[in-house]
């Protein structure tokens, strides 16, 4: 940040373009580097939910 509060650094103002927390939106703006950016978007909306199995309501308390 400069002496305003500005994101100075041009990773930075990407990240900030993302609705994620920073360790997210910088997981999936290096993961072309890498060659696995659709492995990473899968495990970054993974993430994003609390629960990624469904059980039926009915069955919510034996799962």
């Amino acid at each position: 940040l400069d002496q305003y509060g500005r994101l100075t650094d041009p990773m930075g103002v990407r990240m900030a373009e993302f609705p994620l927390s920073p360790m997210f939106a910088k997981m999936l703006l290096e993961s072309g580097n890498f060659g696995c950016s659709k492995e990473i978007v899968t495990i970054a909306a993974m993430m994003q939910i609390q629960n990624i199995f469904v059980a039926p309501h009915n069955q919510r308390k034996s799962a």
